[in-house]
C-alpha cells in the first residue's frame, strides 16, 4: 500500500515555488499507479479540484506553482484511491479549525480519517484530534458516523494519551454524551453512546446507568437491551 503526501515550498511572498505529490510503499519497495483527486483550499475558502495521475515517487504539481500558498490540500477527498493519505502540517491546522463546519459528509469523513492517520504516524497530537472529534460528535446526527467517531475517540483517549491528558477530554465526552442520551432520544445513536460510556467512563451518573442494567430498572429510551442481547459489553 502506498503512503501518499503533498508538500510545497513558498517564496518570500508566500507564492508556491514547487509542489509535489509524493508516495512510498509501506512495508516494501516500488510505487503504485495512482489516480487521485486533490482539493486545494485557498485562504478565502475557495476550492479547486485537481486530478493527478502518478506512478512515481515524486510527481510535480504544476497547477499549484505561481499561486498563493494554499490553506489546505485535501488528498483523496472522494475516497476513491487506494493508500494511506497523510495531511501536511498546514492542512492539519486548517482541518482542526474548520472541519466541524464542513457541510459535505464524505469530505468530513475522509478528512477525519486522514487526520487519524497523522495521529498514527506521530505527526499530530492525539489530544488535538480528540478535541476535534468531540466537536464533530456534538453535531453529528448520522448514527453510523457517530459510532465511527466514538471508536476513534476511544482509541485516541484510552490508548494514545496518558491519564493526565485524557481525563479532561473524557469528562467533556461524558457530559456531551449524557446530554445526547437525555435530549436526543430515538436518534439511533443511543445504544452505541451508552456502550461507549460504560466502557470509558467511571462518572457516577454512568455507573448509575450500569447499575440500572444489572437491576433491570428503567433506562434512557433506546438503550435497553432486547431479548438475547447485551447492552453493556
Amino acid at each position: 500500500m502506498p503512503q501518499v503526501r503533498v508538500d510545497w515550498q513558498l517564496d518570500g511572498n508566500g507564492v508556491v515555488q514547487q509542489a509535489t505529490l509524493r508516495q512510498r510503499a509501506i512495508g516494501g519497495d516500488g510505487t503504485w499507479p495512482l489516480t487521485v483527486q486533490l482539493v486545494v483550499v485557498d485562504a478565502a475558502g475557495g476550492r479547486t479540484t485537481l486530478v493527478v495521475r502518478s506512478d512515481a515517487e515524486r510527481t510535480p504539481l504544476a497547477e499549484l506553482v505561481g499561486r498563493a500558498g494554499p490553506a489546505a490540500v485535501l488528498v483523496n477527498p472522494d475516497d476513491v484511491a487506494y493508500g494511506q493519505f497523510v495531511p501536511d502540517a498546514v492542512t492539519q491546522r486548517h482541518l482542526l479549525r474548520t472541519l466541524p463546519d464542513e457541510r459535505d459528509p464524505l469530505l468530513r469523513a475522509t478528512a477525519t480519517a486522514a487526520l487519524f492517520e497523522a495521529v498514527r504516524e506521530a505527526e499530530l497530537d492525539p489530544a488535538a484530534f480528540a478535541d476535534l472529534v468531540l466537536r464533530l460528535l456534538a453535531r453529528e446526527a448520522d448514527p453510523d458516523t457517530h459510532g465511527v467517531l466514538l471508536d476513534l475517540l476511544g482509541t485516541t483517549m484510552l490508548r494514545y494519551l496518558p491519564d493526565a491528558r485524557s481525563q479532561p477530554l473524557l469528562e467533556r465526552a461524558t457530559e456531551l454524551l449524557l446530554q445526547q442520551l437525555r435530549a436526543e432520544a430515538d436518534s439511533g445513536r443511543e445504544l452505541g453512546t451508552f456502550r461507549f460510556l460504560c466502557r470509558a467512563s467511571t462518572d457516577e451518573r454512568v455507573l448509575a446507568l450500569c447499575h440500572a442494567v444489572i437491576l433491570d430498572r428503567e433506562l434512557p429510551r433506546g438503550t435497553a437491551a432486547g431479548a438475547g442481547s447485551t447492552a453493556v459489553p
